[in-house]
């Protein structure tokens, strides 16, 4: 069973952007490539499924927090 992590990317204590992955080292590298070196991911959590990790992602969206495409 695959675990995705759940994240957000802060840059400047705010927070640029929440998402999913299965492979956070990488993942984190793609973004400070996007939004610098000062960028860091805090892990917020993991799920078991991709359903819930997409529904916790569409909660990030509501709350108005910057999510991935």
């Amino acid at each position: 069973m695959a675990t995705y992590t759940l994240y957000r990317i802060v840059r400047n204590r705010r927070t640029v952007h929440v998402g999913i992955t299965r492979n956070p080292e990488r993942r984190e590298q793609e973004h400070k490539r996007r939004f610098g070196a000062g960028a860091y991911m805090m892990k917020e959590g993991y799920r078991h499924s991709l359903q819930a990790a997409r529904q916790w992602e569409h909660e990030q969206r509501r709350k108005g927090r910057p999510t991935g495409p």
